[in-house]
């Protein structure tokens, strides 16, 4: 139980989280003689020549922001004044991020740093606990209490004071069961094993914008004076009601009938598209998807991803669909579902290239031979690497969601080398992401 109890994850981000692998597969890289490259979940690392097969790693995802301390103990800063060692160094930056970058022309998608030091910087750090083999595929972010990485933020912004109490009233109407925000969708290359050719999956474009949950959902009613005195002395009083919410990934930003605002922005753009729609929302009803184009300013959601929406305009795309009754139970919608409902209230889908049984998909492809890697490289090879479609401007496409239906919503993503390496850029410029905002 030790490795249950120790490494663990306290943060909600887990496409962000550390993993315990062990390299089974090298390839020598293409352009350099003293380079490898490791295959990590799908995912190819740039290592050096010290690494074999065999070895026992951390392994940290592209754009998690890893613990300062253990850069310094590492010596893994750029600057040697960070370093435990002042006379050696790396590549970290301070911002301490694992970026996508090229190598002599190979992308290397991650990060892997020997068990053997990390375990020598818990001893360091007076942790009782080594990581060792009975550990292998276990993900964290934290050992113990140390926190061990994150997703990397630019900027988190508190809430004043005015706002948390605004925020206060929003959260304290909404009923325990009734909304559920969108969940992340998992990496497809780190989960691919959660998907067989039997599975019914549907295969969508990936929308670059921000997040939205719009929902028509039971909250309580704020109820007039008479109606709490009657209530008070024993009188049944309806005392909820549905109510418009909207969110975004993961904060609630309005009860739309109540006109209470919940964000910290200027522009509210969350509940402003939902009242463009919310009409169409029937009673239970939840819509998650993507707000993509522009801002009322004229600034780009996500810089130069305009999706052809009208200027200083955005469009609103609905990839999933819930309806939760009155006792909290949800239902999820498959894809035919969700794309005959939107149909009839005209509300854009995000587009569908398949839908069916995984191994159709591709049924050239045996599905006793490596089907789950040769899946994966014709996923790749279509939906990915090429110009957005959907843009008048020139800029790579994001990638491909794969969804695998079922009770329970499971979404997982590709996205294109050409796009992380620009996602990385925009990074490394410190331009803000209304997503993460």
């Amino acid at each position: 139980t030790a490795n249950i109890n120790m490494l663990n994850c306290k943060l909600d981000y887990s496409n962000y989280r550390a993993k315990v692998v062990k390299i089974d597969r090298l390839e020598p890289h293409p352009n350099a003689d003293k380079l490898l490259i490791a295959v990590v979940d799908y995912q190819r690392i740039i290592v050096g020549l010290d690494t074999k097969i065999g070895n026992l790693f951390v392994y940290f995802p592209l754009e998690c922001q890893i613990n300062g301390e253990f850069i310094s103990f590492i010596n893994g800063y750029s600057d040697p004044n960070l370093n435990r060692d002042k006379t050696k160094k790396q590549f970290f930056s301070g911002k301490r991020r694992v970026k996508a970058t090229r190598l002599r022309g190979e992308l290397s998608e991650g990060y892997l740093h020997p068990t053997i030091s990390f375990n020598d910087f818990l001893v360091d750090s007076k942790i009782k606990f080594q990581i060792s083999e009975r550990d292998l595929g276990v993900e964290f972010d934290s050992v113990g209490d140390l926190l061990i990485c994150n997703k990397y933020l630019i900027k988190e912004k508190g809430l004043p004071s005015v706002k948390k109490e605004k925020e206060a009233k929003v959260l304290e109407r909404l009923i325990d069961g009734q909304l559920r925000l969108q969940k992340d969708t998992e990496n497809f290359k780190r989960n691919l094993h959660k998907v067989g050719p039997e599975d019914i999956i549907s295969c969508s474009y990936k929308i670059h914008g921000t997040n939205f949950s719009f929902a028509k959902i039971l909250c309580k009613k704020r109820l007039k004076w008479y109606e709490k005195v009657l209530k008070k002395a024993g009188v049944n009083i309806v005392d909820f009601e549905y109510d418009w919410v909207a969110a975004s990934r993961r904060v609630v930003k309005s009860l739309e009938s109540a006109g209470e605002k919940a964000h910290f922005y200027e522009y509210d753009l969350w509940s402003e598209a939902m009242h463009r729609i919310k009409d169409k929302i029937e009673d239970g009803i939840i819509l998650y998807g993507e707000i993509a184009g522009s801002l009322a300013s004229g600034s780009f959601i996500q810089k130069n991803y305009d999706y052809s929406a009208k200027p200083n305009d955005y469009r609103i795309f609905v990839f999933r669909m819930t309806y939760t009754d009155h006792k909290g139970k949800v239902f999820e919608f498959t894809r035919p579902q969700i794309d005959r409902y939107c149909k009839k209230y005209e509300l854009e889908t995000a587009p569908l290239f398949y839908y069916g049984k995984a191994k159709d998909m591709y049924p050239e492809l045996d599905v006793e031979n490596h089907w789950h890697e040769n899946f994966l490289a014709n996923l790749i090879r279509d939906y990915t690497e090429k110009d957005c479609y959907m843009c008048r401007n020139s800029v790579p496409e994001e990638g491909c969601v794969i969804v695998k239906e079922g009770e329970v919503w499971e979404g997982f993503k590709i996205k294109s080398s050409r796009f992380l390496l620009e996602e990385s850029a925009e990074l490394d410029s410190g331009a803000t992401n209304i997503e993460d905002e």
